[in-house]
């Protein structure tokens, strides 16, 4: 019996020179801004611009890796947005891009699992820039935290059912011993065994 966990040891060997950016914005002067402070970096960030959060659902993808979102959007309010893009499969890293500069609302959203909290006034193409790619490896370095919890979760089961496994023999003879040893057949398989017992006839 072998028992297999993710294997955690491929790891990308470069990083990305093109990152998929999903802007979640309604107002159209405000969008054209940020998508020119992030045109400024060239190609560096592809940028889809939505214009409410169901839309966004559709357009987050398995690569998006980064959302901009705005709070005051038609078809949501407060945190309900954030809300809804922290919950959905593909978890992208997601920093709140916004006109309002309330230090109690940031705070919220960071607490909730935002990456950053910006008032859309406040920043540069620099800024802007740098807190996306930051935001971006913050996230990525979150799931990798994850993935490692929980292959020592599978672990530390497969050593006990490992344990529960090993047989403990009624035996009362002096003469006899016995050794017991586990060797999975797959290579990444972390329980081995089957179920054996000692028997004591004539």
């Amino acid at each position: 019996m072998a028992m297999a966990v993710p294997d955690l040891s491929v790891v990308e060997r470069s990083v990305p020179t093109r990152y998929e950016i999903v802007l979640v914005e309604d107002d159209a002067g405000d969008a054209l801004l940020a998508r020119e402070l992030l045109g400024t970096h060239g190609a560096e960030f592809e940028v889809t611009w939505v214009r409410s959060l169901a839309d966004a659902v559709e357009a987050i993808g398995p690569q998006t890796a980064c959302v901009l979102l705005d709070l005051g959007l038609p078809d949501t309010t407060d945190l309900e947005g954030l809300e809804t893009i922290l919950g959905l499969a593909s978890r992208p890293a997601v920093v709140v891009f916004t006109g309002f500069a309330d230090r109690v609302s940031g705070e919220r959203a960071v607490a909730l699992g935002a990456q950053d909290y910006l008032a859309k006034g406040a920043v540069n193409d620099e800024t802007l820039a740098r807190v996306v790619r930051y935001a971006i490896a913050r996230r990525r370095v979150e799931e990798s935290s994850k993935r490692l919890r929980e292959a020592e979760l599978i672990r530390a089961e497969n050593a006990r059912l490992e344990r529960g496994l090993l047989p403990h023999p009624i035996v009362v003879n002096p003469a006899l011993s016995w050794a017991t040893h586990y060797r999975a057949g797959d290579r990444r398989a972390l329980l081995g065994g089957d179920f054996f017992d000692f028997i004591e006839t004539a």
